[in-house]
């Protein structure tokens, strides 16, 4: 049997600033930093913000400095899994895992800025999320080689995940001081707040077989049956067929059956097969593409014209050494 664990957990402290998508038609901090006068100060004095005056238009080092916004997020990923050979060939395997997420916001709008006021003389808003996921996997392997040839792989399995979130959201407007931040929701003039949460399960149930020839043609066939709690009554499960076919091109080989593996190109003719310490008269893979086989051919015809050649050179020197020797006879 074998036995395997994995535990990580991680924690995130994030702090935001006003952006636009969450500011409304009064803009966040790149939105006011873009309208606003650059010759306008920072500060009024000290201790104060310098502001345009109205409500359409803000200064974006106070919005960045004075509103509040952190968010903290934990999360843990753990499984484990056992794996035992229930007989040659056949192996089984049970899997366990979690996926636990809780993550918390606060966020408060003070007095002393005038977005603060225009929200109600001060608004604090908490929200808190836990996200849960269970999953439980079985599976079945099933490896054989029959011969040289032939190679089969069966899977079959089951899936079941059960997915958990909950959100609660609290919210005060109207304080009398900016001190207590959103850490009192109580001492705000109106408080709201509200929870929300779901559940959902998946199961599934899974096969695959694949069959291989020669470790060079493969044919996999793949049937799921999988149902969600989300879909409504009479549609929850559905069938998922697939069925596909490869081949392992690399498998092929350098040159193809009754040629020398130190040939260009196959010998004919009477013509002598060139030796492989040509680079280019070696014998072309069948993927290398038409230009490279048609520039190996051309090669081989050349090395034949001039091997041909030579030897009609060669027999020319003799007939004339001949007539030569005739001749001077």
């Amino acid at each position: 049997m074998r036995l395997g664990v994995n535990v990580t957990t991680s924690r995130v402290n994030d702090r935001y600033i006003l952006f636009e998508n969450r500011a409304g038609f009064e803009g966040g901090v790149f939105q006011n930093a873009a309208n606003l006068n650059p010759t306008h100060p920072v500060m009024a004095n000290d201790t104060t913000y310098y502001e345009p005056g109205g409500n359409s238009l803000f200064n974006p080092v106070a919005l960045a400095n004075q509103i509040t916004d952190l968010g903290k997020t934990t999360r843990t990923l753990a499984n484990g899994t056992a794996e035992i050979d229930l007989v040659p060939g056949l192996t089984g395997q049970v899997t366990v895992g979690l996926d636990y997420s809780a993550g918390g916001r606060q966020i408060y709008f003070p007095i002393a800025n005038p977005l603060g006021r225009t929200l109600g003389n001060g608004l604090a808003r908490v929200y808190s999320q836990d996200n849960n996921t269970k999953t439980v996997q079985t599976l079945l392997t099933y490896r054989k080689q029959v011969g040289e040839n032939h190679s089969l792989d069966v899977v079959g399995g089951y899936e079941y995940s059960k997915f958990t979130k909950t959100v609660a959201m609290g919210q005060g407007i109207g304080f009398v001081t900016d001190a207590l931040l959103y850490n009192s929701l109580n001492a705000a003039q109106s408080l709201q707040d509200s929870t929300d949460g779901n559940e959902s399960r998946l199961v599934s149930f899974l096969s695959r077989a694949n069959y291989g020839y020669k470790d060079k043609f493969f044919v996999t066939g793949v049937l799921r049956y999988d149902g969600s709690s989300k879909f409504a009554e009479g549609h929850k499960w559905a069938l998922f067929p697939g069925l596909s076919a490869s081949w392992h091109l690399t498998k092929r080989g350098s040159c193809a059956a009754g040629r020398s593996p130190t040939c260009g190109c196959a010998s004919a003719g009477g013509v002598k097969a060139i030796r492989a310490s040509s680079p280019i008269s070696h014998c072309e893979p069948w993927w290398a593409g038409p230009a490279r086989r048609i520039r190996g051919a051309t090669c081989c015809r050349r090395e034949s014209s001039r091997t041909a050649s030579a030897t009609r050179t060669s027999n020319g020197s003799k007939q004339r050494s001949t007539t030569a020797r005739s001749t001077s006879a």
